[in-house]
């Protein structure tokens, strides 16, 4: 494992992407709910957690991602994920997450 994560945030007037990419683990999951902590303040109603570039993720990060989308509808908020490919999609399949979230 390693913290090579790589976070930026771009905040929109209908939506925050949150661009993630490298690998998301136990050591970088952290960052992500930092991140979408920072997110809470913003007026946008839906997050995108753009995932096109994201190589990896393991069980500590889908629980990360789940505990992201409790905090922002917990403020009114949406979480979409985008993009996610390969192995990342496939994880995300076997997770179900495709009937949690949307996945564009």
């Amino acid at each position: 494992m390693s913290d090579n994560l790589m976070i930026t945030v771009q905040e929109g007037t209908t939506s925050t992407r949150i661009t993630i990419s490298g690998r998301l683990d136990l050591l970088s999951a952290e960052k992500l709910r930092k991140a979408v902590r920072g997110c809470m303040r913003h007026t946008a109603r839906e997050v995108v957690l753009e995932m096109r570039d994201l190589t990896y993720l393991d069980s500590m990060a889908m629980g990360a991602i789940l505990s992201c989308r409790t905090l922002l509808e917990n403020e009114g908020k949406k979480l979409v994920l985008a993009g996610p490919q390969g192995m990342v999609m496939d994880a995300l399949r076997i997770a179900n997450f495709h009937k949690l979230f949307e996945i564009r």
